[in-house]
C-alpha cells in the first residue's frame, strides 16, 4: 500500500487544485466583466494602424522642422496603441470565454475522478497488482489534471497567448514604428541643436585649452552641474556651468579620448570625474596628459576607476 506521506501528498495536489480552479473561475469572470469585445478592439486597431500608415506618407516626405508638427499626433498614436494593446488580454478572454469555462469543467470533473480514485486506492481490500493498477490509475488522472490545470492558469491568469494573436502583434509593430520616428526625432532634434551651438562650444574649448597651456598643471573636476579647473602652480580656478554648450566644449577639449565615454556618463549625473593634468613640449606641440579617476557611488561605497589620456593643446 501507497505510505501515509503519500496520501498526504496526494490530499494536498488535489487541495490545491481545487482552490486554484476556483481562483481562475474568479479571473475569468472579472476579465470577461472589465473586457470589450474583440471586434470593437480589432477594429479600434485596424482604424490605428491606417491612421499610421497615412502618418508615414506624410511624414517620408516632410523636412525636419515640418516632422516637428507631427508631435502630437505621434504621442497621441502611442497612447492608443498601449491602450489597445493593455485592453487585449481580458478582450481575448472575452472572445475565448466558452473554451476556458469547458476547460474549468474538465479540470472539476477530473478533480471528482481523483477524489474517488482516492477513496479505492486506500481501500484495506487492494492487494498485489490491483494496488499497482490503482495507483497507476490515480497518478494518470493527477498528472492529466494538473497539465490541465497549468494550460488554464497560463491562458486566463497570465494571458500569454495574447502575445502571437495577430491584432496585438499589430499593435506591437504601430507602437515599436512610433517609438522609432520618435527616438529619430529626438535624435535628430540633439544633432540640430549641438549644430546651432558649435559655435559658441568652440569659443569655450578654446578657453579650456588656454587655461591648460597657460597653467600647464592642475586638476580637472567635472559633474552635471559643472566643469571646474584648478591651477596647481598659481591657485587660478576657472569654473563653467556643464550646460549644452559647455559640455560640447569639454568634449571637444578631449575628442578621441576615452574621457568622452565619463563625460557622457557625467551629464547623466551617473558619474563624477576627478583628474590631473600636466602639460609638457612635444614634437606635436604641447602635449597634455591627463589621469582621471571616474568616481561612481554605488551600494558598495565609491569606486573610483582610472583613466589616461592625452591631447594636444
Amino acid at each position: 500500500m501507497p505510505a501515509d506521506s503519500d496520501y498526504s501528498q496526494f490530499a494536498e495536489d488535489i487541495a490545491e487544485i481545487e482552490v486554484g480552479v476556483t481562483h481562475l473561475l474568479e479571473q475569468l469572470v472579472e476579465s470577461i466583466e472589465r473586457s470589450k469585445p474583440s471586434h470593437e478592439v480589432e477594429a479600434k486597431a485596424h482604424k490605428l494602424a491606417l491612421e499610421t500608415m497615412d502618418l508615414a506618407k506624410k511624414m517620408k516626405n516632410a523636412n525636419f522642422l515640418d516632422m516637428g508638427e507631427h508631435a502630437d499626433t505621434l504621442d497621441d498614436i502611442e497612447q492608443r496603441a498601449d491602450e489597445l494593446m493593455a485592453q487585449m488580454p481580458d478582450s481575448l478572454i472575452h472572445s475565448e470565454q466558452k473554451k476556458w469555462a469547458e476547460k474549468l469543467e474538465e479540470i472539476s470533473t477530473n478533480l471528482y475522478r481523483l477524489r474517488e480514485a482516492q477513496s479505492f486506492l486506500s481501500s484495506s481490500f487492494l492487494q498485489g497488482r490491483q494496488q499497482e493498477n490503482a495507483r497507476s490509475t490515480f497518478l494518470r488522472i493527477l498528472n492529466s489534471t494538473k497539465a490541465k490545470f497549468e494550460i488554464a492558469k497560463e491562458g486566463i491568469l497570465h494571458k500569454k497567448h495574447v502575445s502571437g494573436h495577430p491584432t496585438y502583434l499589430k499593435l506591437s509593430k504601430i507602437r515599436n514604428a512610433i517609438s522609432k520616428v520618435k527616438g529619430h526625432l529626438k535624435d535628430e532634434g540633439k544633432r540640430k541643436s549641438r549644430d546651432a551651438v558649435a559655435p559658441h562650444s568652440q569659443r569655450a574649448s578654446e578657453k579650456m585649452k588656454m587655461f591648460f597651456a597657460r597653467e600647464l598643471e592642475g586638476k580637472v573636476h567635472i559633474d552635471f552641474d559643472v566643469i571646474r579647473m584648478t591651477s596647481k602652480l598659481t591657485g587660478r580656478e576657472e569654473e563653467w556651468v556643464h550646460n549644452e554648450i559647455n559640455g560640447q566644449a569639454v568634449e571637444m577639449l578631449f575628442s578621441g579620448t576615452e574621457m568622452l565615454g565619463l563625460i557622457a556618463k557625467a551629464r547623466k549625473r551617473d558619474a563624477t570625474i576627478i583628474a590631473s593634468f600636466t602639460c609638457r613640449p612635444d614634437s606635436g606641440g604641447l602635449l597634455a596628459e591627463i589621469d582621471a579617476h571616474e568616481r561612481v557611488v554605488s551600494d558598495d561605497g565609491i569606486i573610483a576607476r582610472p583613466f589616461r589620456a592625452r591631447i594636444y593643446i
